[in-house]
């Protein structure tokens, strides 16, 4: 009897014990992918617009890919680091009709504009309720790592044409970065924590890329006269909001005292 006793007051002490007192470290790993959806670059499609052909107005956008390493500081706050890849790309080919000394010309243009962005942020999250489903919302800022290429390919049939197959621009910069994002975690264990695979999260966000460049200022000895906007910067591919999906994994020392 005794000893049932005892085995009674053992368990009972172990089921009530918080899981939380048996860790001196706690972290969630979470990789992710999802749509991305490019915020207009007003200025800059206006003059590719007026110059350029005139049906364009966004950037294609790549499925976004991101990693994330969050620091479990308490029951309600996390802290750490994401990093996102996310591309865009303008192609197209279009025809131009032009007259010199009374005649008639045309010239095929081909323009190929490709954009990486890869977004390195501190990142603080807020999840108010400790359970298997819980939500959470976050903010982030860093830096961003951009890369710019335009490259185009010119055929005339008028022999001096000033036009001519060019690379317009070819930038790798870092820029600030900004993020503001929030959640669903669907636990696949009741016990936050106890299993190495953590959850499954559907996160909404959006990245503000403080991203400025002279795009168009190599391509004033091309055009007479001269645009009176090309020798200022625009916002390229200024952000985006992504609706992605992922997984978490648990990553735990446990106090072995």
């Amino acid at each position: 009897m005794i000893l049932s006793a005892y085995n009674m007051l053992f368990t009972e002490d172990t089921i009530n014990l918080s899981y939380k007192k048996y860790k001196n470290f706690s972290a969630v790993a979470c990789i992710y992918t999802g749509f991305g959806f490019a915020t207009q670059s007003v200025d800059f499609f206006k003059e590719y617009n007026s110059y350029f052909n005139k049906y364009t107005e966004q950037f294609k956008v790549t499925p976004v890919f991101g990693f994330a390493l969050k620091y479990t500081y308490s029951d309600i706050y996390r802290f750490g680091f994401s990093v996102d890849y996310i591309g865009a790309s303008l192609r197209e080919y279009f025809d131009e009709n032009f007259i010199k000394y009374n005649r008639d010309f045309s010239r095929a243009v081909g323009d190929n504009i490709s954009i990486t962005s890869v977004p390195v942020l501190l990142i603080a999250e807020l999840k108010p309720f400790e359970q298997q489903f819980q939500g959470f919302v976050g903010i982030g800022a860093g830096i961003v790592y951009s890369s710019i290429d335009w490259d185009e390919n010119i055929s005339s049939n008028y022999s001096e044409d000033i036009r001519e197959s060019s690379r317009i621009i070819s930038e790798k910069k870092v820029y600030p970065t900004f993020r503001i994002y929030t959640g669903t975690e669907l636990g696949f264990d009741r016990h936050s924590g106890s299993n190495f695979l953590g959850s499954l999260i559907i996160e909404a966000g959006y990245t503000f890329l403080v991203r400025y460049t002279d795009i168009y200022s190599n391509l004033t000895k091309q055009f007479s006269p001269v645009p009176e906007g090309w020798r200022k910067s625009y916002a390229i591919f200024p952000g985006y909001i992504n609706l992605s999906i992922g997984l978490s994994f648990n990553i735990q020392r446990r106090d072995v005292k």
